[in-house]
């Protein structure tokens, strides 16, 4: 087609020569005749007013198709998620597979030509809109899996792309006739497109003095980014997020609107280096505009894990970990709460450095804690794209199970969820579950099991990723503080017993010295100035606070800080003990602590019970009035600020003020604080300086956190400054003890006018008291049993007592609200509670025992609440049954799981004649009563919602599924209160029905089903929708057959197949025509459920036997358990977890037996209740780390080293041999001699094939600088890579038995550790075993050149050479 073709529509020419290049390479693919037509480099906006930029839209005679140009050069490897792709340079840039923003350009496409020709008449006409990549670099080849090379092209004749030819993909015809393009189709979509206002690319678009990138930077449900340069100085880059409206309804503008300012305003206040700061809120053409801050070197964090994941060691990922979870507490300490992380909400900085920090984004879908009105949904409803949106796919497969359906849900605990998904991607290298479905079956009866895919982790690490990631919200870690302080333990299980000072208190932990004899026993918190550390001095028993500024910037923030808190003695405000001090190179104060929890935490739970909130209110009133008496503003008064600490003389706890680092701020600078409890009423043109009133409005803001638990509003939690509505105070949010009252104080402590407020902190003070003198005190401890009170029940409410207003608002706070609440209380629970005085207490106790003495006890178990879910499965389970009453209830009831047989057995989808059995009936009549119960099903509104459902899960799995799969699918989405055994049986009930009702419509059924007789298992396959179709869901369903017996000659092999052999193997199977592309993990997948239950795959995604013998998982699990301390429940469950269908290990002392059988290096020690190794070598990793456990070598440590080299080689592992540095000569010598080892010389081949390139040797040796910066190293680098390491492991692979490879420091030194990495990687086959001999100073970690070594798992993968062995006897060498 030529350039100038009257078909060939482009009007502004790219400006990048590749892309130039890509659309010449098009034209020359397609004819210049109808119906062909091209629009290049054309944009569209979408229904949902997105901006979609189009590279080509070509037509052709199967359709219309957004194709995406990419000019990327080098090999590109991935699926359909993620791409890498290694550049010329050898780079790994990760990538978004760029189909998918393809697709969902094709979508909003289709959507607005719908909407175009419904409006002319002709919605007859309107074409298939489909989409494609076209890779058309020449120096590129691709490697991707089966569905990642889905509608992916490459250019024609060019076969080593390996890649389909674009210029074949354009030409076909459809295989439908009634799809072609004939030339008056043509002709009628090309006035659709032109009508659906097809536009040029515009460039330089501008939101102020910020000009932005072309294309979008990232989009979500409602919203779009891009970013951009600032037109003055073009290294500022900004964010800019667009909440679209030039296409949204009237009606959802406002709300729209909104959720922007809302988004801006949650960001106000929060100032810290690990959230994205929100500049400026503007308005544009496409909606408002919230400007975040943004570097240009920042990484998204899964495209970043991708890149480095794999060379990251133990102690980096922690890192990793706790700087996440250390931001996510700032925000929640600021009642901030995300709701909604992933890894795409999270970006790395200084992503090469050694020490990389972390930017949480994207807080649209977040809110304030405790009460904060829910963002509702911002896209129109009118975009189907929208349901398909990548973006939300991935966060929830990190989302909590209950996030969809629990608008109420507290937004700590779902972000406790995250947090530990993310921990799991962190550590596992692979996302928790491939679907949001998925990760909902795999907590529900617990949580996420890290240990099930990763070798060697510590136990305490695995117990925090399990109970951070329960599905049962109630089980689940509370907080992210609690988090926290389980990663610390994490720490103390890895580091050594001794801790060395370390000389960066930024990365202290507990255990860690620091300058000055500190020992650090926590990490407090962060914030944007400073780093708070509970610290202890040595011989002292009082705890400290530390308080480290970032950096030097933040210097004189600290010193006037100190220099206030040396004016300040009072009791209730956290004293400067020295300071400014200098610790690790980094200004310090040194403080007292003011309590173990703060004000904030503690509303976590709520508002205060009466007898705290009068205390708490008295003391912040004290201490603010005290402040003023000394001329000093605090201007940060928050919860988060203040903690509780027991006074000397009576042992209460009273709050206690700390963090004045904004007290020295001038009175003119109005925006220091945080947002919230900053007056929204200074400022011009009256209160143009911070004032006394303003510090007591703050003070007004926290006395009503306290007495309600959330923020006060204004208007329609509209910006207070903008509205001129007075506060909003509702009674109903107060203790109705005092909430008349307390509606009259804050509506003078917050008036809007300054004047109309307290005059002064005294005048506040007696107000407040005076609310509380008329609550009665606690009541006389009653003698006996309280007289009979008429209708006083368990159900009753805590009101219709005779318990003082205190004593009710303190059980209420304790969750109790009903007499059977109280009565079922342990007293030992009462004796305990946390802030309740003690003559409350007395009465609290008292009366339950007389409420017992006239109440019947409560030892019955509580009566589960079964009203039904909407569209619960429970609710559909019930409506498939006829009434009681009929003949065929119960008969009904068991076929479909929901009763149990005589035998107390609930069915899965049994048979039709197992089925007459049980219920003794014949299997004619139990066909008769399915056919005629198929047709009530079939007219039944909410099981067509299930037929759908199923439909589309068929679509996204693989067009096949087990019953089972289906049943756990529904049950996941729909939700399930019922227990096991009924509930799977139940719903593999509702999937039959719904199955049942699918089939009774004959020829137009949409799926079909295949049973195996010996199992009972029942797979349900997809019928293609195309009538025209050559295959059915026969042939998928005989092709998952196929599968599962090639699966189960695959698990019969000794040793079992790794998962790439596996997945290689089961590609083999001949795939039927129109079979959509499946990933490995759900090929796997396919296999085991076609298996007639044979095959089961774990975690790992490798195939076993079903009923494996418990000896081989041991076997097989030893990764996970050698190194460790663990238990007998503990190794059972690690075994369990890691393959959940072989025989279940036996617990002692069977254990010890199996163990010693199963050749796992773990004995019993009793003293400690554990199975330990005979010598202890921790398993730490990372650069913190200075020192670990020694091994315990003693008289036996020779034949201990011999025993692990034996054993080593005997099971073809991979083992680093740390020799003393000074004594790696004879260690080598021992090792060839007494075991059958051939050396490879690492250092002898790089000297080998660098000397045959001909280079002249002067500038070899003149290149090797070390300086990564230097191009003459970078090209040497290159060289090692290209020309030594293949070298060394063809030398690796052509020994016929085991291998030492020595002089090895050249990998660290050129960065070549990868083959290391592969050697070591348990998942990858070795035909023998590889030992790795390295010189060492001390016995770990196991570093190379400096360098760590990338072991999977160090404590089973390193071992350090006794002396004693090396000097030993060599008279019993094998001879080789």
């Amino acid at each position: 087609m030529r350039d100038d073709s009257p078909r060939w529509e482009q009007i502004n020419a790219s400006s990048y020569a590749w892309e130039q290049d890509g659309l010449r390479e098009l034209a020359s693919y397609l004819p210049d005749a109808e119906p062909y037509h091209v629009w290049a480099n054309v944009e569209f906006v979408g229904a949902d007013g997105s901006i979609n930029e189009v590279d080509a839209l070509v037509l052709t005679p199967s359709g219309l198709y957004v194709l995406e140009l990419k000019h990327w050069q080098g090999e590109i490897r991935g699926d359909g998620t993620q791409w890498v792709r290694r550049a010329p340079n050898s780079r790994l840039i990760p990538e978004d597979n760029p189909y998918i923003l393809a697709n969902r350009k094709a979508k909003r496409l289709a959507s607005l030509i719908r909407h175009y020709a419904k409006q002319q008449g002709r919605q007859h006409d309107t074409p298939y809109i489909g989409a494609g990549v076209f890779l058309h670099a020449r120096a590129m080849r691709a490697d991707l899996d089966a569905i990642g090379s889905q509608h992916v092209y490459g250019l024609d004749g060019h076969p080593e792309a390996n890649l389909a030819s674009l210029k074949t993909f354009l030409l076909a015809l459809p295989r439908n006739p009634g799809h072609l393009v004939d030339e008056a189709r043509a002709r009628q979509i090309v006035e659709l497109v032109r009508g659906a206002k097809i536009r040029p690319s515009v460039a330089d678009r501008k939101v102020g003095q910020l000009l932005l990138h072309p294309k979008p930077f990232a989009e979500g449900l409602g919203w779009q980014d891009f970013l951009a340069g600032h037109t003055l100085d073009t290294s500022l880059v900004r964010r800019v997020r667009f909440y679209l409206t030039s296409r949204a309804a009237e009606h959802e503008v406002p709300t729209i609107r909104k959720a922007a300012e809302r988004e801006f305003r949650l960001l106000q206040g929060i100032h810290h280096p690990g959230v994205a700061r929100a500049h400026d809120l503007v308005e544009h053409a496409w909606g408002p505009a919230v400007v975040f801050d943004h570097q240009q070197d920042w990484v998204r964090l899964d495209q970043w894990l991708l890149r480095r994941g794999d060379a990251l060691t133990l102690a980096q990922r922690l890192q990793l970990v706790q700087d996440l979870a250390e931001i996510i507490d700032y925000a929640h300490s600021r009642r901030l709460a995300h709701r909604a992380l992933s890894p795409r909400a999270v970006y790395v900085g200084d992503a090469d450095g050694p020490r990389p920090t972390l930017v949480v984004t994207d807080w649209q879908t977040g809110g304030r804690l405790a009460g904060t009105t829910q963002l509702t949904r911002l896209g129109p409803s009118s975009d189907p794209a929208s349901l398909e949106l990548f973006f939300d796919d991935e966060v929830r497969r990190y989302q909590a199970p209950e996030a969809d359906r629990a608008a109420g849900m507290p937004g700590h605990r779902l972000d406790v969820f995250s947090l530990g998904a993310l921990a799991y991607r962190i550590f596992a290298g692979a996302a928790p579950a491939a679907t949001a479905e998925d990760l909902a079956s795999a907590v529900r009866d617990g949580g996420l099991h890290l240990d099930a895919v990763v070798d060697g982790m510590p136990s305490e690490l695995v117990q925090l990723v399990y109970d951070a990631t329960r599905g049962d919200p109630g089980q689940r870690l509370p907080s992210v503080s609690r988090f926290r302080s389980d990663l610390e333990k994490v720490w103390d299980e890895l580091t050594a017993p001794e801790p060395e000072p370390v000389t960066d208190p930024l990365s202290a932990h507990r255990g860690d010295l620091l300058d000055g004899g500190l020992e650090v026993k926590d990490r407090l918190g962060s914030g944007a100035t400073a780093v708070a550390l509970l610290v202890r001095r040595a011989g002292e028993s009082r705890d400290l606070v530390l308080k480290v500024a970032r950096d030097e910037q933040h210097e004189e923030r600290l010193t006037a800080e100190a220099q206030t808190l040396g004016k300040l003695n009072h009791h209730q405000v956290a004293a400067l003990v020295e300071g400014p001090v200098r610790v690790g190179g980094r200004t310090a104060l040194l403080m007292e602590s003011a309590g173990q929890q703060t004000l904030a935490e503690e509303l976590r739970g709520g508002r205060l019970a009466l007898d705290l909130l009068e205390r708490y209110g008295r003391d912040l009133l004290d201490i603010v009035n005290y402040l003023d008496g000394q001329a000093v503003w605090h201007r940060d008064l928050k919860p988060a600020n203040l903690a509780a600490r027991p006074r000397p003389k009576d042992k209460q706890p009273h709050l206690c003020v700390f963090d004045f680092s904004l007290s020295s701020t001038p009175a003119g600078q109005l925006g220091a604080g945080t947002v919230g409890y900053l007056d929204p009423f200074l400022g011009p043109p009256r209160r143009l300086r911070y004032d006394a009133a303003a510090e007591r409005f703050a003070a007004a803001v926290v006395l009503y956190e306290m007495a309600t638990g959330t923020l006060p509003r204004w208007g329609d939690n509209a910006n207070p400054a903008v509205v001129s509505d007075e506060v909003t105070l509702d009674p109903a949010a107060f203790d109705p003890a005092v909430a008349d009252r307390l509606v009259e104080f804050f509506r003078r402590a917050l008036a809007r006018e300054a004047a109309a407020r307290f005059d002064t902190v005294d005048e506040m003070t007696d107000a407040w008291r005076a609310i509380f003198q008329q609550v009665p005190q606690p009541a006389v401890t009653p003698v006996g049993p309280l007289p009979a009170v008429v209708g006083l029940t368990r159900e009753s409410p805590l009101a219709a007592t005779e318990l003082t207003a205190r004593a009710r608002s303190a059980l209420e706070r304790l969750g109790m609200h009903t007499v059977g609440e109280l009565l079922d209380a342990e007293p030992s629970a009462l004796t305990r509670a946390k802030g309740v005085p003690d003559a409350t207490r007395k009465e609290i106790l008292a009366q339950g025992r007389a409420l017992r003495a006239v109440l019947p006890g409560g030892d019955e178990p509580a009566v589960a609440d079964d009203r039904p879910v909407a569209q619960g499965v429970e609710a559909l389970c019930v409506s498939l049954l006829p009434a009681k009453s009929s003949r065929n209830h119960r008969v009904l009831a068991v076929l479909l799981g929901q009763a149990p047989t005589d035998g107390g057995v609930f069915l899965r989808w049994p048979a039709q004649s197992e089925a007459a059995r049980v219920t003794e009936r014949s299997q004619p009549q139990i066909s008769k009563l399915l056919a005629g119960q198929a047709k009530v099903w079939l007219a039944d509104p909410a099981l067509e919602a299930v037929r759908n459902e199923i439909v589309a899960l068929l679509d996204a799995r693989g067009a096949v599924m087990s019953a089972e799969e289906l049943a756990q699918a529904l049950i996941a989405a729909r939700g399930s209160y019922t227990s096991e055994p009924k509930r799977l049986p139940q719903a593999m009930g509702l999937v039959r029905a719904a199955v049942e009702a699918e089939l009774s419509t004959g020829g137009d059924a949409r799926v079909d089903t295949y049973r195996f007789r010996s199992s009972g298992v029942v797979l349900v396959g997809r019928e293609p929708d195309d009538p025209a179709s050559d295959v059915t869901a026969a042939d998928f369903l005989a092709y998952v057959v196929e599968l599962g017996g090639r699966a189960a000659e695959l698990a019969d092999a000794d040793p079992l197949p790794t998962r790439q052999r596996a997945v290689d193997e089961l590609r083999r199977v001949a795939v039927p025509a129109g079979l959509p592309a499946v990933a490995d993990l759900r090929l796997l997948q396919l296999a085991a459920i076609g298996s007639n239950d044979r095959v089961d795959v774990n975690a790992q995604g490798q195939l076993y036997p079903v009923g494996m013998p418990a000896e081989r998982a041991l076997r097989l699990s030893v990764g996970t358990l050698i190194g460790q301390r663990l238990g007998p429940r503990q190794i059972r469950d690690r075994v369990h977890s890691r393959f959940p269908r072989a025989e279940r290990v036996p617990d002692r002392p069977a254990l010890t037996d199996l163990l010693a059988a199963a050749e796992v290096p773990l004995t019993w020690h009793s003293h400690e209740q554990v199975y330990a190794p005979p010598t202890i070598n921790t398993a730490v990793t990372g650069t913190r780390m200075a020192t670990t456990h020694t091994p315990l070598l003693g008289l036996t440590a020779a034949d201990e080293v011999g025993d692990r080299l034996a054993a080593a080689i005997e099971r073809r592992a991979f083992l680093a041999v740390l020799a003393p540095w000074r004594r790696v000569g004879p260690a080598r010598r021992a090792l060839l001699a007494r075991l059958p080892l051939t050396e490879v010389d690492v250092t002898a081949i790089l000297l080998d094939r660098l000397r045959a390139l001909g280079f002249p040797w002067e500038a070899i040796v003149a290149a090797d600088n070390g300086n990564p910066q230097d191009a003459d190293f970078r090209s040497l680098v290159d060289l090692v890579r290209h020309q030594v390491v293949p070298a060394v492991g063809e030398a690796v692979a052509a020994v016929d038995g085991p291998v030492l490879l020595t002089e090895a420091a050249p990998l660290a030194r050129y960065g070549q550790l990868g083959l290391l990495q592969e050697l070591a990687d348990p998942t990858r086959p070795r035909p023998a075993a590889r030992l790795l001999l390295v010189p060492a100073r001390r016995p770990d970690p196991a570093v190379l050149d400096g360098v760590q070594l990338p072991l999977t798992s160090p404590a089973s993968q390193s071992l350090w050479l006794a002396g004693d062995w090396i000097t030993g006897d060599l008279s019993g060498a094998t001879t080789r």
